[in-house]
């Protein structure tokens, strides 16, 4: 599962302080929409570990003890004192964290973006992910980011599953097309649009598929509970025998991003 939780605001568009028992109700309801879709794995952007604005909650930390998902991580894009604010992308599992790395686009601080990449243990073996998170005012920008994760990938043996928020579409001369152009092996899901919530007509959040896996099953999920929907895929190894889209894959084959 993908999700841009917007620092558990709510679906209002603009990032505006809500108190303390409004940011409990919707983490609250977020815990119990998780639980729900069963996920072994949670990307999340813009989620909390310390925010002025949503009441100094560990958002991942009230999370895992909710949904009974153990292990959780965050990549800190934005760590402010004064006034206290730290945020980035988070992931969220079922799965043992084999190892972490986080990587901010630029100098920590409000409004900035980045990538975490992380390999968690599925029956002895590694699967490795990257949760992502791009500007949304400028494409120019979106493309010199996208530009340091392509660096890092290039360095890897093995193309992992890329969750995220990238700002922008696949029609678009933008940052995912870009990326596409080097990396052409990778399969592009949902076909839903998914912002803004309310009223969706963009699809910006997306999940990039390597040559290693097949989507089962797609969905885009309607949800008040951020300005964002959230995207869920089932996958099972490339190669595996299955016809079409199945409504649940094969127990004994299937890793999927949501728990049997």
């Amino acid at each position: 599962m993908t999700w841009n939780l917007a620092h558990g605001r709510g679906a209002l568009p603009f990032p505006l302080p809500v108190p303390r028992f409004r940011s409990l109700s919707i983490l609250k309801k977020a815990a119990q929409f998780i639980q729900k879709a069963k996920p072994h794995l949670v990307g999340f952007q813009e989620i909390d570990l310390d925010g002025f604005w949503s009441g100094r909650i560990d958002q991942l930390d009230y999370l895992s003890r909710h949904t009974g998902l153990p292990f959780y991580r965050y990549s800190l894009h934005c760590e402010k004192i004064y006034p206290p604010l730290s945020y980035g992308n988070g992931i969220l599992t079922s799965l043992p964290i084999l190892y972490f790395y986080s990587h901010p686009f630029g100098r920590k601080g409000f409004g900035q973006k980045g990538f975490l990449y992380t390999e968690l243990l599925f029956k002895k073996q590694h699967l490795s992910f990257v949760v992502l998170h791009l500007d949304y005012r400028s494409s120019r920008k979106r493309i010199r980011e996208i530009q340091q994760l392509i660096q890092f990938l290039k360095k890897k043996k093995k193309l992992p599953l890329i969750l995220g928020d990238w700002n922008c579409d696949e029609s678009s001369q933008d940052a995912l097309t870009y990326f596409l152009s080097h990396f052409p092996k990778y399969r592009r899901l949902p076909k839903s649009p998914t912002f803004p919530s309310f009223w969706p007509y963009r699809l910006i959040d997306h999940i990039l598929l390597p040559p290693s896996w097949n989507a089962l099953q797609v969905r885009v999920i309607p949800t008040n509970l951020s300005d964002h929907l959230p995207v869920v895929v089932d996958l099972t190894p490339a190669g595996t025998k299955s016809q079409g889209i199945p409504s649940n894959p094969p127990k004994e084959q299937a890793c999927s991003t949501s728990r049997q």
